[in-house]
């Protein structure tokens, strides 16, 4: 039982912490084609555009995460 119960704790902190980069801003590394790497305060995430393509150095905001997925938008 204090296994699962762990397990679960587990996964609500990793949740919240994905949830907690809603809103973030960070810089795309590599080219969303739409998929790709972004940074956001030095840490390294793979995410996809809710565009078509964003060119490497774009500054970009966080707009959802589910299923450890990253989408990202461009600044305007």
């Amino acid at each position: 039982v204090e296994e699962v119960e762990a397990d679960r704790l587990a996964a609500l902190k990793e949740r919240e912490k994905q949830l907690a980069l809603v809103g973030a801003e960070g810089v795309v590394r590599t080219d969303l084609r739409p998929l790709g790497v972004i940074e956001i305060d030095g840490r390294r995430f793979d995410a996809i555009s809710d565009v078509s393509f964003v060119k490497a150095g774009t500054r970009v905001r966080v707009t959802v995460v589910e299923s450890n997925q990253v989408r990202v938008r461009p600044l305007s």
